[in-house]
């Protein structure tokens, strides 16, 4: 064990996957102007796999129109997927239930975010979105967000 208690945790990135993507024009849409401020609706979930040593961070996020939320534009689920060398020395298991240390899934969330932007550039590169840009976001609020809606 490392001093003070901390823990070096040996990972890598093992997959991305994209479970969801939709890309739609609501009925007397109007291209808007560029610099357009699109509403986004961005959440998060913790999933994980003991036997493959896996943490996955899905990330879904809507593109809105409008603040109110009525037409949804773009809809985006990704998983990325981390494999943790040490998984049992790192993750607490209290029977069927798994965690991690905070700082973990922070850095685990914020590079599933970087991820999820590419991929939103990516997917939106032939439509009107190609300019729009996933909005930055504090990964610590994204974390504490998951860990009360879980």
């Amino acid at each position: 064990m490392q001093p003070n208690n901390q823990i070096k945790i040996s990972f890598k990135l093992k997959d991305i996957v994209i479970p969801r993507y939709s890309f739609n024009i609501p009925q007397g849409f109007k291209v808007p102007e560029p610099g357009y401020p699109f509403t986004f609706e961005i959440n998060s979930g913790i999933l994980f796999n003991e036997e493959k040593k896996l943490c996955i961070i899905v990330l879904h996020t809507k593109t809105f129109y409008e603040p109110e939320k009525e037409n949804l534009i773009c809809e985006l689920i990704t998983q990325t997927v981390f494999e943790i060398d040490n998984f049992s020395e790192v993750m607490k298991k209290d029977g069927d239930t798994i965690s991690a240390p905070d700082q973990i899934i922070t850095t685990f969330i914020s590079i599933s975010i970087s991820t999820t932007r590419g991929i939103y550039m990516m997917k939106n590169s032939e439509n009107f979105l190609h300019k729009v840009l996933v909005p930055i976001i504090n990964p610590n609020e994204l974390f504490r967000k998951t860990k009360t809606d879980i």
